[in-house]
């Protein structure tokens, strides 16, 4: 025990030490060319991103490809990669450069201690342009502006078997409150971070859209809710007609399972989407292995180029205003138009795991 504890207190040590900030390596740079020269002595660029075979593939190969440096890619989950990334930093290891990732995945973290300022390093006129992004830079800091937004996309709606829905059946989130479809709703759990706590949150937070607490307690009690954590038995469930709706379905197993011929599909709601990166946001660490690299890397992501394979592997929709978006229409947000942003600063206090959302939700789960 007494060596557990002189480890752990020198591991808080080393953290301390080697979170300082340091000078910005673009700061001292005469050039990208400079940099990437550096960057290919260095060899490789560790990257923590989104676990899909598709991201994995989309942010690997293309930059292996064009600048030849070698991508090691970990796609464990969002929650996994934090506790490793903050495990190791405690413990003086630095092995990620880059992490892509959403904000809510680093709500909680000294920001300032974790990552580099991105702004100077950013290279090309056409990422630094405001111009380039839909609706302008999204920060999840604007102050000191070391997470940046880079992707964005609507969720929610409703996955049915369209063999047992009609189209007509369902237009709003509201509906789902009929009698007649009391036990035939699953959901997914919000209590633990994904898709279900961004609808929860939706519907706790959306008063203007005719939502809020007195609506999520009828919707959890009344039609006796089903809640799940494996989206892909929840899709099952809903194409073989053990459920009829599933309101905000994960998009993986819902596309997957069409792909294949299997009844099931996605519909849009007119009340029932709203804004989220997912896992659209990235970042470089202080002490980064191959600092280099993660600034070529960074600057290659938010390219045109990257955010095309980015777009394409992660069914996403980049902000970029020049690259076309590759998923259903009604899941590509509008320029102008006005959304619920479940990752805005309120939203995310609210679903903290003391917050006032999760505590309410604790007084209306009453099983499963």
């Amino acid at each position: 025990m007494r060596r557990f504890l002189i480890q752990f207190v020198s591991g808080l040590l080393l953290a301390a030490i080697f979170s300082v900030p340091v000078k910005s390596l673009a700061a001292t740079a005469s050039s990208f060319e400079a940099i990437l020269a550096k960057a290919k002595t260095e060899g490789s660029v560790t990257v923590a991103g989104p676990g899909t075979a598709d991201a994995r593939r989309a942010l690997s190969k293309p930059f292996e490809d064009r600048y030849g440096i070698r991508v090691e890619y970990d796609g464990s989950r969002g929650s996994d990669q934090r506790t490793q990334i903050v495990n190791q930093r405690a413990a003086g290891i630095y092995q990620s450069d880059v992490w892509i990732t959403g904000f809510g995945t680093v709500e909680g973290l000294d920001v300032a201690a974790l990552f580099e300022p991105l702004e100077p390093l950013f290279f090309h006129a056409d990422i630094k342009a405001a111009k380039t992004w839909l609706n302008g830079h999204l920060w999840y800091n604007a102050k000191d502006r070391r997470i940046y937004g880079h992707s964005a996309r609507l969720f929610g709606g409703l996955a049915v078997n369209p063999q047992n829905v009609r189209n007509e059946v369902i237009g709003s989130f509201k509906d789902l409150l009929k009698p007649q479809y009391k036990g035939k709703i699953i959901a997914d759990d919000a209590r633990v971070a994904g898709v279900g706590q961004g609808f929860f949150t939706y519907l706790y937070m959306g008063k203007e859209f005719g939502f809020g607490p007195g609506f999520i307690k009828k919707f959890i009690e009344d039609q006796d809710l089903t809640f799940t954590r494996n989206g892909r038995q929840a899709a099952d469930w809903i194409a073989n007609g053990r459920y009829l709706f599933w309101p905000a379905p994960d998009t993986r197993p819902v596309a997957e399972l069409q792909g294949k011929g299997v009844p099931i599909e996605h519909r849009c709601l007119a009340d029932g989407q709203w804004l989220s990166m997912g896992s659209g946001g990235v970042g470089v660490f202080i002490k980064a292995p191959h600092p280099n690299a993660a600034v070529i890397y960074l600057n290659w992501l938010l390219s045109k180029e990257g955010q095309t394979n980015y777009a394409a592997g992660g069914d996403t929709v980049s902000r970029r205003v020049d690259v076309p978006a590759k998923i259903s229409s009604c899941f590509v947000p509008e320029a102008g138009k006005k959304y619920f942003w479940v990752d805005s600063p309120a939203a995310l206090e609210m679903r903290k795991p003391g917050g006032e959302l999760v505590q309410f939700l604790k007084t209306v789960y009453t099983r499963n």
